[in-house]
């Protein structure tokens, strides 16, 4: 709240913003908005415990609220996302090479994190343990200019999936 929109009758002025402890002799409200240009400045409140005010100017509000503004996006643009990609063992060819194409295009976007799983296909039989983790260290090979494994492969039931960020 600012300006009268502040619910409070007395309040308190923070004479130094960067020491929330450094506060005026309780004032009425009414009193400081009278004493204030506010065609420059406004009086906002800070906190409620006790009702204390800062009178700043409208610029270095709007400074400050853009600011925020700004940090509230980066750290949206900082969450890691992660994204799955389903393959079986015997896909090959041009749909392995699609397949891989986004995988590095993902990586290489960054603060993302993508899941290859390779899943058995129906009526065929999955290739042995040691073949599944060579074909993983291959893939991670493949990525690794772009990304690393950061957590342990699983492999289950006939499947495996190797995790890159």
């Amino acid at each position: 709240p600012k300006n009268s929109q502040i619910p409070y009758e007395v309040v308190q002025i923070m004479t130094d913003p960067s020491n929330p402890n450094a506060l005026s002799h309780p004032q009425k409200l009414s009193t400081i908005i009278q004493n204030t240009n506010l065609n420059t400045h406004l009086v906002r409140l800070m906190s409620t415990s006790p009702p204390t005010v800062v009178i700043v100017s409208k610029l270095d509000d709007k400074i400050r609220k853009l600011e925020k503004k700004e940090s509230e996006k980066a750290l949206e643009r900082r969450k890691i996302e992660s994204k799955d990609v389903q393959l079986t063992w015997v896909t090959n060819g041009g749909d392995l090479e699609h397949k891989l194409s986004k995988v590095r295009e993902e990586l290489e976007r960054g603060d993302v994190r993508v899941n290859v799983i390779f899943m058995p296909k129906s009526g065929v039989k999955s290739p042995p343990r040691h073949e599944m983790d060579a074909r993983l260290t291959e893939l991670l090979e493949m990525f690794a200019d772009t990304s690393n494994e950061w957590k342990a492969r699983v492999f289950a039931r006939g499947g495996a999936t190797l995790f890159l960020q």
